[in-house]
């Protein structure tokens, strides 16, 4: 599986760096030599690696590692960066904050029963959502008092409040 963290938006100015937006808030800065995927969706990926990843504001400046007639010929705009489920899990887990509760198991706190997995984190103006993949789909589980029952960070579980409408939202 693998996980969108930024769209190529263009190529700096006399350089060869890629200018990414659209990255998660969570995202760690990610060291060289990891591996990226890169391509216009999950069916069309190529494997580089980072050569140097710069943050510059809202942005950030890629430098993959490639021949420069490559970085020349290859039109990266519009294409979106990826990373391997088990590369951005080692990343979170060795940048870990107290808002990343990634891979964590979210149970019912009545009931006891295993609702997920939290997958990603969507930080929206109203309230951050964990997104979270069920054996039918994926639910929001919004991050506000009334559903956050207890976080177990030594067994990584999340217990939530089950409101009423919250698994109807399962896609």
């Amino acid at each position: 599986m693998y996980h969108l963290i930024g769209r190529i938006i263009a190529k700096k100015k006399n350089s060869q760096h890629l200018i990414l937006t659209g990255l998660q808030k969570y995202l760690p800065a990610i060291p060289e030599g990891t591996k990226v995927l890169i391509g216009y969706s999950e069916k069309f990926l190529k494997k580089y690696t980072i050569k140097e990843w710069k943050i510059h504001k809202s942005h950030i400046f890629l430098l993959l590692d490639l021949p420069d007639v490559i970085t020349e010929s290859t039109n990266f705009n519009e294409m979106g960066v990826f990373l391997e489920e088990n590369t951005l899990k080692e990343l979170l887990d060795s940048n870990k904050d107290e808002t990343s509760l990634y891979g964590y198991t979210v149970v019912d706190t009545d009931s006891g029963r295993t609702i997920g997995e939290i997958i990603d984190i969507w930080y929206l103006p109203a309230n951050d959502v964990y997104e979270v993949k069920t054996e039918s789909g994926i639910l929001p589980i919004p991050i506000i008092g009334d559903v956050i029952s207890k976080i177990d960070d030594e067994n990584k579980i999340l217990y939530i409040n089950i409101i009423d409408g919250l698994l109807d939202l399962t896609n």
